[in-house]
């Protein structure tokens, strides 16, 4: 991160030193936007390989907020099942990420 100009006042040196300090910035910002981009494809991509009814219940668990009764319901299949099928999806997506190495930008 940057901070404010040394050397205490104004003129170039400090506007220097901001402009340095702002392309750092938004270098940084783009940078992190492009791993963003990268680390949300991996996850389609990990989730669209997952059987049809492992990718529907992990959809329906994540983006709906249903719980897994809920689920179990909807999809006329048991509560073990539902957990069976969270379980596998995020299993493949932890292993798919630590091999790509974005799963060591979260611990």
């Amino acid at each position: 991160m940057c901070c404010a100009p040394k050397n205490g006042g104004g003129g170039e040196s400090g506007l220097d030193e901001l402009d340095v300090c702002i392309r750092t910035l938004v270098a940084d910002h783009i940078e992190e936007e492009f791993q963003l981009s990268q680390l949300s494809e991996e996850i389609d991509c990990c989730i669209s390989g997952l059987s049809e009814q492992c990718r529907q219940v992990f959809l329906l668990s994540r983006t709906t907020g249903l719980k897994n009764r809920e689920i179990a319901e909807r999809l006329n299949i048991s509560v073990k099942t539902v957990e069976k099928h969270i379980g596998a999806a995020l299993s493949q997506l932890r292993l798919r990420l630590s091999r790509s190495g974005f799963l060591r930008l979260f611990l």
